[in-house]
Formats: C-alpha cells, structure tokens, sequence
C-alpha cells in the first residue's frame, strides 16, 4: 500500500525528532517512546511507520549523515586548476561541517552499535552522486583533461573524513579559522602527491 501524504509527513517528522535525540542524549539513552513524546504521536502508533528503534536510527543515517554535504561541496566547487578547485571545495566542506559537526556522533554510533554495517551502502551512494556532480563540474573547466576523476572524488571524502574524525576523537572543538586551515593541510598534502604523479606520467609520454 502506498504511503499517504499525511503518512510520509509522519514518517519524516519521526526521522528528524530522533535525529535530534540521538545526537544530544546518545542511542541507549533514547527509546521508541521518548521519540513518540517528542514527535506528538502516541507510541503506539510510531510502529505504523517503524519497527523499533534501530529502524529508525538506520533512517536517520540514510538522511543525516555527515558524508551528504561531500555533493553539494564538489558541485559548487571552482577552480581552473586542481589546486583552486580543490582547496574551494575543502572551504566549503569547512563551512558545512562547522554549521552541522554534532552530526559525526551518527557515524560514531553506527560505528560502535552497528559495528558500521549500514556505511557501505551509504558511502556508495554518496560516492556515485559525488562522482557524478564533480564530473559535471570538471566537463566546465579547462583543467578537466588533467584530472583523474576518481581520484579526485576519493580525495574529496577523504578531506572531510580526516577532519571529522580528528575534530571528535582529539576531543578538539576546533574554531572555524583552524577547521579552514586543517582543511587547506589536507588539501595540500593530497595535491602534491597528484600533480607529482600527473607530471610523471605527462613526462613519460
């Protein structure tokens, strides 16, 4: 049976109440009923849309996890040479990561509760949509023929996951200035070690 307007509405407003709730007081500590309360409906009624409570959180994964900003961030990206192009992507990652970080202690319960299960799916799904934008992207630049496009896409989540798990596991709120920074170091790292390949290889032609 199909779901109804009202039923998706539902369903949406129960995945970003217990979105909230895992991040601010943990997984074990947040249960089906709380989530109810906190969405207005009787808890009886949250098992029309779920089953439990792990559902649940798998759909908050599928939804918030913090790997959805890499897209956006390739898409708007610019640049007419791997280094400007992606240094403004490492930016802008920067800037989305400072405005939603809480979000890494999804990935940290998935990773502890689920011993990471539900990320190979999901890393492939933001994978091929981070792929695709960037190849729209690069088809508009002039470097685009340089570029190894995988690479490239591998390089971008790398950049972001280096920085979320250095932010969380140091136990270091980094200011945005320094997130910027520790972003351009990565950045730096990556791109020296691909243009030296792509002068290799151009000179070995």
């Amino acid at each position: 049976m199909p779901i109804t307007d009202k039923g998706l509405a539902t369903r949406n407003k129960i995945i970003d109440t217990a979105c909230k709730l895992f991040i601010s007081q943990g997984y074990h500590a947040t249960s089906t009923r709380s989530i109810a309360q906190a969405s207005g409906i009787a808890a009886g009624a949250m098992y029309n849309h779920f089953h439990g409570k792990d559902e649940i959180f798998i759909e908050v994964l599928k939804k918030y996890h913090p790997w959805h900003e890499i897209p956006s961030a390739v898409q708007k990206a610019r640049g007419d040479n791997p280094e400007e192009f992606t240094r403004d992507a490492a930016r802008i990652l920067s800037k989305a990561w400072q405005k939603k970080k809480d979000r890494i202690k999804l990935h940290l319960i998935e990773l502890i509760e689920f011993q990471g299960t539900h990320l190979p799916p999901i890393f492939k799904e933001i994978f091929t949509e981070a792929n695709e934008e960037l190849e729209n992207n690069l088809a508009q630049r002039p470097m685009q023929q340089r570029l190894s496009r995988s690479k490239f896409g591998e390089a971008i989540l790398g950049l972001f996951f280096g920085l979320m798990m250095s932010s969380e596991f140091m136990g270091i709120d980094l200011s945005e200035d320094f997130s910027q920074i520790g972003f351009q170091y990565f950045s730096d790292i990556y791109l020296q070690g691909y243009i030296n390949d792509v002068t290799k290889k151009e000179k070995g032609k």
